[in-house]
């Protein structure tokens, strides 16, 4: 330990990554990446490809996240348009459906993220967003964000497919 602190252990960053991506290793930058990776492995689940599905009540969030995954190595594919033909009876005419998903409301989060994992057009699905959060901001709306934490809560566990959530509200 002593002597990470000195700098001893450091060294090119392109020949970790190299090493890192050869053997499968997920790369962390601080310990709030580590412990988030860790709960994200620990599930069970894996991809069984690079393909990522990406839904989310904005479009910034969906940004962020796109090219999140692109730096990781990940693939954003357009759904199928057989897929999108689904979700358009589903996602607001001023949504996107062609992934990343951008609902632009919170609500059927988890309808929406069900049709998605629906057959193989993604190899796993990140949710991510302020939806479970909602009645913070609006006690009227409580019961149907308790309902949306428990659909989602339930599509995760029964999915084949890794379904990541993240949800910036915790309280």
């Amino acid at each position: 330990v002593a002597a990470s602190h000195t700098a001893s252990l450091s060294g090119d960053d392109g020949i970790y990554d190299g090493v890192f991506k050869q053997c499968g290793a997920v790369a962390v930058e601080n310990t709030v990446e580590f412990t988030s990776v860790l709960m994200s492995l620990s599930r069970g689940k894996l991809p069984r490809g690079n393909r990522v599905g990406i839904l989310s009540e904005g479009g910034g969030d969906c940004a962020l996240t796109a090219d999140a995954c692109g730096r990781a190595g990940l693939e954003v594919p357009p759904l199928p348009a057989a897929h999108q033909e689904r979700l358009r009876a589903i996602v607001p005419e001023i949504g996107q459906v062609t992934n990343p998903v951008d609902m632009a409301t919170w609500q059927k989060i988890p309808e929406v993220a069900e049709m998605m994992v629906d057959g193989n057009a993604i190899d796993g699905l990140v949710i991510v967003g302020g939806f479970c959060g909602w009645d913070f901001l609006n006690r009227d709306v409580a019961a149907e964000v308790e309902e949306s934490a428990e659909q989602m809560s339930r599509l995760v566990a029964a999915s084949e497919k890794p379904i990541l959530v993240y949800t910036y509200y915790a309280y």
